[in-house]
């Protein structure tokens, strides 16, 4: 009985996968006026925001995170800590992680994890008003995985300030094994791509969903990325997932 126990935790073991997922929810902010608010979603905005309309949000990114069903999932355009550990209530994740580097940004980005956060991480973008690329650990199938989520500044800004952002990445990626790039990098899969120095170490969802987009207009500004250490160690699958409450779809790997 001992030996049948053990065998069928081994193969439990092997058997085990973990599914990580990026997704930016399009500017979820709560019921309450900060003062740090696009001024859109400011009190007597354009969007005209309430309580009725936070609600109507967050319920359908609730829905659509539950459909998602990740292990861990990054999300962007989060306002604060409060409506991050509003979505881990609704949608049953044990752990969250928030951040955006500064109190007075709009919005920030956090995870949601069923797995254990090992660590946390910031690295802040010299000389930009951005947000941080927020690094974590968790534990699979007896490796640590390094999460590197970021979102770097829109295109609309100046290309040195989007460089600056990319060479932040280059810099907190560099030497770490078992790392995974994800979140809204607002560049495209092309041979403009910010991070296009990592091209050759990194394997991409969009080599295997061509034809795809991440931004419902267009495009292939986000990404999930693993270095190629852990892609030799793992049968990843990669999955692009269409969102109902956001102009972003979600992007998964599973392995």
């Amino acid at each position: 009985m001992r030996i049948l126990v053990l065998a069928l935790f081994f193969v439990s073991l092997l058997s085990a996968k973990i599914l990580i997922a990026s997704f930016n929810v399009q500017n979820l902010f709560d019921d309450k006026t900060d003062g740090t608010e696009y001024a859109d979603f400011k009190k007597g905005g354009k969007k005209n925001w309430n309580k009725e309309k936070y609600e109507k949000k967050i319920a359908a990114v609730s829905k659509d995170i539950k459909e998602i069903n990740a292990d861990v999932i990054l999300l962007l355009e989060i306002e604060n800590e409060r409506v991050l550990k509003e979505l881990a209530s609704r949608t049953g994740y044990e752990y969250s992680v928030f951040s955006k580097g500064n109190d007075k940004a709009p919005v920030g980005l956090g995870y949601l994890s069923k797995r254990q956060i090992l660590s946390v991480k910031e690295y802040a973008v010299p000389r930009v008003k951005t947000r941080p690329i927020l690094q974590i650990k968790v534990r699979e199938a007896g490796r640590e995985l390094n999460l590197f989520g970021a979102h770097f500044p829109a295109m609309k800004n100046s290309l040195e300030k989007r460089l600056n952002a990319a060479k932040t990445m280059l810099r907190a990626v560099h030497g770490v094994k078992n790392a995974i790039i994800l979140g809204d990098l607002n560049s495209n899969w092309d041979d403009k791509f910010l991070l296009k120095e990592l091209k050759n170490d990194y394997t991409s969802i969009w080599q295997y969903k061509k034809g795809w987009n991440s931004y419902k207009s267009g495009g292939t500004i986000d990404h999930i990325m693993i270095k190629n250490d852990l892609a030799r160690a793992v049968s990843a699958d990669f999955w692009v997932y269409k969102t109902k409450s956001s102009d972003h779809n979600a992007l998964i790997v599973q392995f």
